[in-house]
């Protein structure tokens, strides 16, 4: 059997080149950049929760998966001014910043307690 050689320094530059020149694989899914779970003081779901986000003149609502559970802004980095309403409880207001990776927006998540008026 014969050993080769391979100098270490050649080793190092082979796995510079391949960082260098491989690409991310994205998936082709689409994100949510903002996830709420609305609960009351108690932790129980407030499911006629209404939440809007606003970046500048765009303005989404974001949408409901189930009850409390509400999400929106896909795959759109920024800046968001995020409110949220119920019957029965005062207003919630946030900024949340939504980032992005190479494939995606990086999901927010809040868990957000509305307070009785």
């Amino acid at each position: 059997m014969t050993r080769v050689f391979v100098p270490p320094a050649l080793i190092l530059l082979a796995m510079a080149a391949c960082e260098q020149t491989s690409a991310p694989v994205c998936t082709l899914e689409a994100r949510a950049g903002i996830n709420l779970t609305i609960v009351d003081e108690s932790g129980q779901p407030v499911t006629n929760a209404v939440a809007q986000a606003r970046e500048g003149s765009f303005v989404e609502t974001l949408q409901r998966t189930g009850p409390g559970i509400l999400f929106g802004v896909f795959e759109r980095e920024g800046n968001y001014d995020v409110t949220v309403t119920a019957p029965g409880y005062k207003e919630w207001r946030e900024s949340i910043d939504v980032d992005a990776d190479e494939c995606h927006v990086i999901p927010e998540r809040r868990t957000v307690e509305m307070e009785s008026e």
